[in-house]
């Protein structure tokens, strides 16, 4: 249907083939094979009819995407890396303001990730424990110290235990 006669036939209305009510034709979603080249169901109806067409079949929805993201990884992170370095100030604004409107949540999570470091003895946590007192920069820091303060670390733990 041509746009010209679209606009002509915006005034009218159809019925929708779920819900059962009269809508203008601009509550349905274009489709050249329908009727005034609108679909059969309004808007709203095909909203919780895809609903709940991806809650029935989201372990298929969830394993294509999963399949197409490591087909596509290297193209995706460097995608993402792009955005992020032309986007710089704009996500740097985002999370600020993020962060001051949710600044219990936020808590919430960094509490729980140091929790994480802690439990899982991380580099990170390690890093930290030694970069504290002394004048090292993460930097300086060897691999091989950071496997020691580990070990010195779950020795520790385990005396502690007993």
């Amino acid at each position: 249907m041509k746009s010209q006669e679209r606009r002509y036939t915006l005034n009218k209305f159809k019925k929708c083939s779920k819900c059962k009510e009269e809508k203008s034709l601009d509550c349905f979603g274009l489709n050249k094979n329908g009727r005034y080249g609108v679909g059969n169901r309004c808007k709203d109806c095909n909203l919780i009819y895809f609903k709940e067409y991806y809650l029935k079949n989201k372990e298929y929805f969830n394993k294509r995407s999963r399949e197409y993201y490591l087909k596509n990884k290297e193209n995706l992170r460097k995608k993402s890396r792009e955005y992020n370095s032309k986007n710089k100030e704009k996500i740097n604004k985002y999370f600020k303001e993020y962060r001051s409107k949710n600044k219990e949540n936020c808590k919430k999570i960094v509490k729980k990730y140091k929790k994480k470091q802690r439990e899982q003895l991380e580099d990170g946590y390690i890093v930290q424990l030694i970069t504290q007192n002394t004048g090292l920069t993460t930097a300086d820091i060897p691999s091989e110290l950071i496997e020691a303060k580990r070990l010195e670390i779950k020795i520790k733990r385990i005396i502690k235990e007993e």
